[in-house]
């Protein structure tokens, strides 16, 4: 059997030279003839698949372009991908993961005592992984006239990085206990944390400089022992650095993740181009929920919308989709709502998070949000130290009674009330809990108001338009509400008080006592403006 391999391969000096290496480091054997071929593989027929180079070019920390080359195995064509089942995934860290890490060891560190990160690649990293000798004749490709025969896991087959991942984060977490003081006495004290993104290992330690020194050594050292090569060249330790895409920067308090522009930016391009048409491949979907997970890396909120997106790509398709595509209206909502993100975003030129060690610990100023609302309107209160600072009394608009279907009188509109009440608080106070050094609490006496709210998650069409509303505005901080209580409805007076001033008939109009003296906050038009997940300012004409 002839297999060609992808245009340009053979040609390629760089695909060439990358292949001699793999072939003087004995992760490809070399048969100059079919019959050599098949002796290496016990008297069995190999399986051939074509081979292809990815060429990316990156920018080095001098500004000087560095080119790479990799070598895949397109095992589509021979049917071996189809043969291939994968029984688990693995789940990857995010950027999330390392500062709360960092957070940890801020929280604990001892007076002298320094806090550091650490990055460093792994050499071959995805060729490390020795094939099993009866799947070796599924994975053989040509190359010249030569039969080239795969002695390590063929990155391009299906199951390749599952199993390179499932190694590395066992051999991560042999490390891991390696990162620890007084490994012998009564007392475990973590002097370090390790998270492995694939082949990117990253960091973090706690110590002086040279119990630091002894902990890098000692990580490297283990590294080595356990079959995993470092690039000790491009080994980076320090206060910034950047992991997976993110600049992650130690503050003597905090810690900053900066959000590259142009990743947000090539998002809303995508984003914007899905819109224009009706159905767009899963190939391409999939490459943009990738880049989603990055920013979910550093911002949680965006995590309900890409399951969306998966949903949509794996869920039953409806009558007449074409194979492997999707509509666009199954994810129109989700794609509003990021490119309503990323406008905030540039809007507000917030291009980094900070996580205070403070609001790590819960230990900022306690600042407290609580609302109730009947039937015909509501009624909240901002606290702060358990003083009431100002407070809101509002109605429904005649927009948000068509887009939430609301029956002002109804209790078949109170639990939408009660969370459209939650987010108008919320979003009005914005600048009181917002990036600042808070403990925030949410109260209520509403469950399904609170866990909208705390975990942006409900079944309801009607209630999920607030949710993506509450997500953006969570979103610009670093931290989601603290503490979520709930509380009696008879206990909840004065919300209570507030909310029924509304009431139609109601003859008595003042404000609880607990409140006079206390300013009335003057709050913003809602107007379709107003919802920014159903209207980004992109789209705007």
């Amino acid at each position: 059997m002839i297999v060609s391999d992808y245009q340009g391969v053979e040609e390629n000096a760089d695909a060439a030279a990358a292949l001699d290496s793999y072939v003087k480091k004995g992760f490809l054997t070399v048969c100059d003839t079919l019959d050599d071929c098949k002796k290496l593989l016990g008297g069995e027929n190999p399986v051939l698949s074509k081979l292809g180079c990815i060429v990316k070019t990156k920018v080095n920390d001098r500004g000087q372009p560095v080119t790479k080359t990799r070598i895949i195995l397109d095992a589509k064509q021979s049917q071996v991908t189809r043969a291939t089942r994968r029984l688990y995934k693995s789940e990857l860290p995010r950027i999330s993961d390392a500062v709360y890490d960092l957070l940890a060891l801020m929280s604990t560190a001892r007076p002298g005592e320094i806090v550091t990160q650490f990055v460093a690649d792994i050499v071959d990293a995805f060729w490390l992984i020795p094939i099993n000798k009866d799947e070796q004749r599924f994975f053989v490709a040509r190359f010249r006239n030569n039969f080239l025969v795969f002695n390590r896991t063929a990155q391009g087959s299906r199951t390749a990085p599952l199993t390179f991942a499932a190694i590395m984060s066992t051999a991560g977490r042999l490390l891991q206990s390696l990162l620890l003081r007084n490994h012998l006495g009564q007392q475990i004290w973590q002097d370090g944390r390790l998270e492995v993104y694939v082949d990117d290992p990253w960091a973090c330690f706690k110590g002086t400089q040279g119990e630091i020194s002894d902990l890098v050594a000692c990580l490297l050292i283990g590294w080595e022992l356990l079959g995993f090569p470092i690039a000790y060249h491009k080994a980076t330790m320090g206060g910034l650095l950047k992991w997976i895409g993110m600049d992650i920067h130690i503050q003597p308090d905090s810690i900053e993740v900066h959000i590259p522009v142009d990743k947000l930016q090539e998002i809303k391009t995508i984003a914007l181009g899905f819109l224009r048409g009706n159905i767009l491949p899963n190939k391409d979907l999939r490459s943009f929920v990738g880049k989603c997970m990055n920013i979910a890396g550093v911002l949680h909120v965006w995590k309900p919308f890409i399951k969306q997106f998966y949903a949509a790509m794996y869920a039953p398709k409806p009558v007449g989709t074409p194979q492997n595509c999707t509509w666009t209206s199954q994810i129109k909502t989700g794609l509003l709502w990021v490119l309503a993100f990323v406008d905030q975003e540039q809007e507000l030129q917030l291009t980094k998070r900070v996580w205070h060690v403070s609001e790590f610990l819960h230990q900022g100023e306690r600042v407290m949000i609580s609302w109730d609302a009947p039937p015909w309107g509501f009624g909240a209160v901002l606290y702060k130290q358990m003083q009431p600072i100002e407070y809101i009394v509002s109605t429904p608009t005649e927009f948000e009674k068509e887009l939430l279907e609301l029956d002002v009188g109804s209790s078949s509109s109170q639990q939408v009330l009660e969370c459209l009440a939650g987010l108008v608080a919320l979003r009005e106070w914005g600048p009181v809990w917002r990036n600042t050094n808070v403990k925030l609490a949410i109260r209520n006496d509403n469950i399904g108001a609170l866990v909208l709210l705390g975990q942006l998650e409900t079944k309801s069409q009607r209630n999920s338009m607030i949710a993506r509303e509450a997500a953006l505005d969570i979103g610009i901080s670093s931290f989601r509400p603290q503490i979520v209580e709930h509380i009696p409805g008879i206990t909840n007076v004065t919300c209570d008080e507030l909310s029924r001033l509304s009431q139609p008939g109601k003859t008595h109009n003042a404000i609880p006592k607990i409140l006079q003296g206390i300013p009335k906050k003057t709050i913003s038009t809602r107007d379709k403006t107003w919802w920014k997940s159903i209207n980004p300012p992109c789209l705007k004409t």
